[in-house]
């Protein structure tokens, strides 16, 4: 094709679409991530269909041209505009589920994640600015904003002179080291924010999430999701279901988030949906989630438990044993982990910026000790912080201890460097 001289191109019809017959001959097609609607031919829909599998230049030849279906040039100027829509996308040019917008304030100071230029594997941190999924507050969402401010307006920055830092102000009974290298040899780095489009529904942004997941996971890359309410994670851990078998999830929260009421069972809508207090349910049944380690959980909502397959809960006044007791060995060695924070598994005495306080957690210091018993050698594939609540803080307090969470985690991350 004359406009497409590059063998390696390669190209998918979005996914991101609704079809709507109006006639014989002509659909509206609705891009759900702009809402943009547009008219076109039945012969066009049947050219988008066939481009529902990624097509490169040799198949587009052979397939299409060659055997006489439609000419070169009508094909040129048919795809032209269907490019121009964002309805035909080139996946070897961007992806056609998600963008990320760029930071001048990233995290730490990192430089900045260019997922075509990265030779290494990253810890690669990205924000879901998403709170849509949580009923009870959507100021969540602001959580990537505000880390990111306060680390600049307090001019935090690992990005240069890292040997000179001392981590011990996160907890002086730590090892830090392995942190410190991963800075020294810059592999943080800050991709920005999942750019979220305000009318877009809640399935289409966790398409994006999901697809961003499994991106970033086939590659290698150890991504850090800074949430956001907590019905993020389950987009996210079936990403990266995708790339791991035997995944085994360490959840850290005051809730078992498997919550469904009675009356879901006669009123469901099958394409729902799910939200932050149901998204283990739907995790469970990911094929490769091996296992749930609950951890923290406590409060009146979990009188009604339920003893689920393929989780394990330790309950809150159970926790103080495992730190006493100095070992956490339930994980097969080697086997991938992602851990999933939510921030509510503190006390609010510690953390009051969260949209569910539950009274009773673990103090910060305790937390410590736990991290460091239950992380010890665990092979982790991805890490995410939810449910960080700027509307509800009190002197940005919270976002403080999620800073030193993120570098605690951060810390148990193992790479080759």
């Amino acid at each position: 094709m004359e406009m497409l001289v590059d063998k390696q191109l390669l190209f998918k019809t979005n996914t991101c679409l609704k079809y709507r017959k109006k006639s014989e001959q002509y659909y509206q097609i609705e891009h759900l991530l702009n809402g943009k609607v547009f008219m076109v031919g039945s012969q066009v829909v049947s050219l988008l269909k066939w481009f529902m599998i990624p097509r490169s230049i040799d198949e587009i030849e052979r397939d299409l041209i060659d055997v006489g279906k439609i000419s070169r040039e009508d094909l040129r100027e048919t795809m032209k505009m269907l490019m121009g829509k964002d309805i035909l996308v080139d996946l070897t040019q961007e992806n056609e589920a998600y963008h990320i917008g760029s930071l001048n304030n990233r995290i730490f100071n990192v430089e900045e994640f260019f997922p075509e230029k990265a030779t290494d594997n990253q810890i690669v941190v990205i924000g879901i600015p998403f709170g849509k999924g949580n009923n009870t507050s959507s100021g969540s969402a602001k959580f990537p904003f505000s880390i990111r401010d306060f680390l600049k307006n307090h001019l935090v920055d690992f990005s240069q002179n890292v040997e000179n830092v001392d981590f011990r102000f996160i907890n002086s009974k730590a090892d830090f080291s392995n942190l410190k290298n991963l800075f020294i040899n810059k592999r943080v780095k800050d991709w920005g924010n999942l750019f979220i489009y305000p009318q877009e529904s809640n399935q289409t942004t966790y398409q994006k999430i999901y697809q961003l997941s499994k991106d970033l996971t086939v590659k290698g890359h150890i991504p850090l999701f800074l949430g956001g309410d907590h019905s993020i994670s389950y987009p996210i851990i079936k990403g990266l279901a995708e790339n791991y078998q035997n995944l085994h999830i360490i959840h850290f929260d005051a809730h078992t988030d498997t919550y469904e009421s009675p009356i879901n069972k006669y009123f469901e809508e099958k394409n729902a949906a799910h939200h932050h207090g149901n998204f283990v349910s739907h995790c469970l049944k990911l094929k490769n989630v091996e296992h749930f380690h609950q951890f923290g959980i406590r409060g009146i909502m979990n009188a009604r438990y339920e003893n689920l397959s393929k989780r394990h809960i330790y309950w809150n006044d159970a926790l103080q044993e495992i730190i006493d007791r100095g070992s956490f060995d339930s994980i097969p060695e080697g086997s991938p982990v992602y851990i999933t924070f939510d921030i509510d598994f503190l006390d609010p005495a510690f953390a009051p910026g969260t949209a569910t306080p539950i009274a009773g957690g673990l103090s910060l210091n305790e937390t410590y000790k736990l991290l460091d018993v239950i992380l010890h050698q665990k092979n982790i594939v991805g890490i995410d912080l939810v449910e960080v609540n700027p509307d509800f803080d009190r002197d940005a307090q919270t976002i403080q201890i999620a800073t030193d969470l993120i570098l605690t985690l951060m810390n148990f991350v193992e790479m080759e460097l």
